[in-house]
């Protein structure tokens, strides 16, 4: 079986942090739009956009990362890019309501895929022992680095050594209770790592009084997530939009 890379804990913690700093961000510009507006219920998609960006901002300015902007219809979000050992990884935030919907990742056969399916399955495909049953054992090996970005026309296996994605449970009092880092391969998710601790030690905190304004299905519902419910990461075409030091989420 193929070497899963694990990422440094310097990482971790900039990504737990940046994950963190987001969510503080939207549930923020949330409650005030609630305030503010007759209706905001729109506003709640725009809660990984926040997310992105920070985690974004934060590897930038740590030279640990770049990003590349993608596009799925009418909806963009970034991918991740780091170093681990030497080995370029891949990485998509999600919360974990995404992957608890069987349709959201797609068999490596099936017909049609999402992006994210898409690179599970072909920068995955290596390490499709750890998903049969025939391996035990995961070895890490740990390191981190900043990365120049790939200019993808094609999805290759050989473009990327790994590709993750970093989930994140929110509880009902709207505080980030979980953050996991996993490997998707064949519609199957596995977890690779888990980070709790580096949510626990986050100087970055969810302010009570914001998190009280809020009901939880106004914060996240898996119920109705655009992940499940709505053609989002349907049938689409990765576009290449560069996006290398560069802000997102700007326009709240």
């Amino acid at each position: 079986m193929a070497d899963i890379y694990e990422l440094s804990d310097e990482v971790k913690q900039v990504m737990v942090d940046g994950l963190r700093r987001g969510f503080v961000e939207f549930i923020e510009e949330k409650a005030k739009k609630k305030d503010e507006m007759a209706v905001s219920s729109g506003y709640s998609w725009t809660r990984g956009n926040h997310i992105d960006n920070e985690i974004n901002k934060a590897l930038v300015e740590q030279n640990m990362g770049t990003s590349k902007l993608r596009k799925s219809g009418s909806w963009k979000f970034l991918r991740f890019n780091l170093i681990a050992d030497e080995h370029r990884v891949w990485l998509v935030q999600k919360p974990i309501s995404f992957v608890r919907k069987s349709d959201n990742l797609a068999k490596h056969d099936a017909k049609h895929q999402s992006l994210i399916s898409i690179w599970g399955n072909t920068v995955n495909a290596k390490y499709g022992d750890l998903f049969s049953g025939e391996s035990q054992e995961i070895d890490l090996f740990d390191s981190a680095d900043d990365i120049e970005d790939i200019n993808i026309n094609n999805i290759r296996q050989d473009q990327a050594d790994a590709f993750y994605l970093l989930t994140y449970e929110v509880s009902k009092d709207n505080d980030i209770t979980s953050v996991q880092l996993n490997i998707i391969y064949d519609g199957k998710v596995k977890k690779i790592a888990d980070l709790n601790e580096f949510n626990a030690a986050s100087p970055v905190e969810i302010p009570s009084e914001i998190r009280e304004k809020l009901e939880p299905e106004e914060v996240i519902d898996p119920n109705v997530e655009q992940s499940s419910s709505y053609e989002y990461y349907k049938d689409v075409t990765a576009k290449n939009d560069d996006l290398t030091n560069k802000n997102v989420g700007k326009n709240k």
